[in-house]
């Protein structure tokens, strides 16, 4: 007899107990295993052409003992005419600084007390849940695609939490998809939120701006020194004048909306105190740092225009020019500009009508946060919709997922985009 094909809750476990913070040498070591695992699973039940992409130097940023790896499991008919992707991120945050102090082992993946159908464990909502969904879709996806104009590519892709290279990287074998289905989950859910389908989230810039303190000469004060009380006023100045920036909307936005549950949220700057910095011969700070995180939905607006506006609201909050604004560097995925979909794009209308079909319910239409791989997919121009999976507590020790929402949500929402008699390119014809 042929080996059964692991349940949801299997597949899970045996993902959370690998480590893939590929941030580390661990879990970059992992990954590979993780790699091994799954390749055996296609392998044993013919499930699709497996292929495994090792980033070069260059791509992953860093020259690794272990390598970073992509992995690609194409089903259906090579020469289909709608490829399509299925992507989820096979990475993880770092544990240890998240579980410190909780007595928790983070790759250990437990029943809630409180829920036989909820598992906790790092990465179980974030994504190793979404990559199980795509993993017990399969079986039957190799059905439905043996004799279709559709071909799926399923993306298992890596470092999302880290510089998002997995993505980058993975844009050489996805030229010709026509449409991206991804899973991940939005910032803030919860468990028992209503199924919704993603269309879109912001782009991301950050900016550290230096607020410099004013030298003073008065009564009470050291000749030539630094009022250290004058340089909190100034910083907090310069974060409620952050607070209030608007940025400019997409001029097509005021178009977006098809109904009242169409909803584009508006941009946002979000100051972080990031410290002080004191001279060396002196005990009171010169100068104090802001970390600007920008949220826009503008993808017309450059850097430098978003730059020139906090430029010019920390001015006339300070009624003078003793700051410098810097891009903060680093991380990838900050730098990305904002992806959202018309409602009315045919891949949104279908995705929320199967969604709707499945659940019996009509499925809320929102725009995620923060920015994801998606961002980067939408942006080669490639129409691209999110089934989040039923999960909260992402980034912490709390992460939480509901294994029976992927048997009876996110499989089945496969599975019909799939096979789906729409058109998720063209408009459905009626």
């Amino acid at each position: 007899m042929p080996l059964e094909f692991p349940s949801t809750a299997q597949l899970l476990e045996t993902l959370v107990e690998i480590p893939t913070d590929v941030q580390t040498e661990r879990g970059r070591k992992g990954f590979w295993e993780m790699h091994r695992k799954i390749q055996e699973l296609v392998k044993t039940h013919g499930l699709g052409r497996y292929h495994l992409q090792e980033l070069t130097d260059e791509q992953a940023g860093g020259e690794f003992e272990s390598k970073l790896i992509n992995i690609f499991i194409e089903v259906g008919d090579g020469d289909a005419d709608e490829p399509f992707l299925l992507q989820a991120h096979g990475d993880t945050i770092v544990p240890e600084p998240f579980y410190e102090g909780t007595g928790e082992n983070p790759l250990q993946c437990k029943q809630a007390s409180d829920d036989p159908d909820i598992r906790t464990g790092c990465g179980c909502g974030d994504d190793k849940i979404g990559v199980v969904a795509m993993l017990r879709s399969l079986p039957e996806l190799n059905r439905i695609l043996a004799n279709s104009r559709r071909r799926a590519i399923v993306l298992i892709d890596t470092a999302e939490e880290g510089q998002s290279q997995g993505i980058y990287a993975a844009k050489e074998h996805l030229n010709d998809i026509k449409w991206a289905a991804t899973f991940d989950i939005p910032a803030g859910s919860k468990l028992g939120d209503s199924p919704c389908i993603i269309y879109g989230r912001p782009g991301r810039v950050v900016f550290e701006v230096t607020i410099n303190a004013i030298r003073t000469d008065h009564l009470g004060t050291v000749t030539n020194s630094y009022d250290p009380e004058y340089i909190d006023y100034r910083m907090d100045m310069a974060k409620t004048a952050i607070r209030r920036i608007m940025l400019a909307n997409h001029p097509d936005h005021s178009q977006i909306a098809l109904s009242s549950s169409d909803h584009l949220p508006r941009s946002i700057c979000i100051p972080h105190l990031s410290g002080l910095e004191d001279p060396l011969s002196m005990t009171m700070p010169t100068s104090g740092k802001i970390k600007i995180e920008v949220l826009y939905t503008n993808a017309d607006l450059s850097h430098a225009e978003i730059e020139e506006e906090i430029r010019k609201a920390i001015a006339a909050a300070l009624g003078d020019d003793k700051f410098e604004i810097g891009k903060q560097t680093g991380r990838v995925t900050p730098f990305i500009k904002p992806w959202i979909e018309n409602p009315g794009h045919p891949l949104i209308q279908s995705a929320m009508q199967h969604l709707g079909e499945i659940t019996g319910q009509t499925p809320r239409k929102i725009i995620g946060c923060p920015t994801a791989n998606e961002n980067v997919i939408a942006n080669w121009g490639v129409p691209t919709v999110t089934l989040p999976p039923e999960a909260e507590g992402e980034h912490s020790a709390s992460e939480r997922t509901r294994l029976s929402y992927v048997d009876k949500v996110m499989v089945p929402w496969i599975l019909a985009m799939a096979k789906s008699e729409n058109s998720h390119v063209n408009w459905i014809q009626q």
